[in-house]
């Protein structure tokens, strides 16, 4: 068995830059998924078996929901502290996947912000 590298774990890389205090939650997640490439290539993954599956739109946060009960052990080195995957995050994850894959193009149901 090999050591293989886990969701979460992050290739060597410098420390982003930090987020202003009164970033929004769009600027938050975009920086979150720049720092955890990995965490997009899960939800993206999730969504083409669900896809593959048969569903033609699915929600973002049962995506979510799958990505951190899959690898719940992976992220949680220290049993303790629980893993922390912002569900504020979600509407932002959504339309990052719609627009950078062509096959889940509308995959995800997004509303306007206020809706």
């Amino acid at each position: 068995m090999t050591d293989a590298p886990t969701l979460f774990d992050t290739p060597e890389a410098s420390e982003p830059e930090p987020l202003a205090e009164d970033a929004t939650h769009e600027e938050r997640a975009r920086a979150f998924l720049d720092a955890h490439p990995e965490v997009y290539d899960a939800v993206v993954r999730i969504a083409r078996q669900l896809k593959a599956r048969g569903y033609t739109r699915y929600s973002i946060k049962g995506v979510m929901e799958i990505v951190r009960y899959l690898h719940e052990d992976e992220t949680k080195p220290d049993p303790a502290e629980p893993f922390k995957l912002n569900n504020n995050y979600s509407p932002t994850f959504a339309r990052v996947v719609m627009a950078r894959e062509d096959d889940l193009q509308d995959f995800f149901q997004t509303r306007k912000a206020g809706e």
